[in-house]
């Protein structure tokens, strides 16, 4: 549930969650806003494609540490 750990200007919770599937991972994330306005803000900051930016990353780290 809504639970944002500090007052800061967009407050937020991120559930982030991660199964097995198969051979890979399977990554969902899930954030509450306050609002909808705050909600929206974030979006229009280039909320999701932040985020899928920050999984391609994790996911390269994770292919470099499992070959290492």
């Amino acid at each position: 549930g809504w639970q944002p750990i500090a007052e800061v200007e967009m407050p937020m919770t991120a559930i982030i969650s991660m199964s097995k599937d198969g051979t890979g991972t399977y990554y969902h994330a899930r954030v509450l806003h306050a609002d909808a306005k705050g909600m929206k803000a974030h979006e229009d900051m280039g909320f999701h494609e932040g985020w899928g930016i920050c999984i391609e990353q994790l996911e390269a780290l994770a292919q470099q540490l499992a070959e290492a």
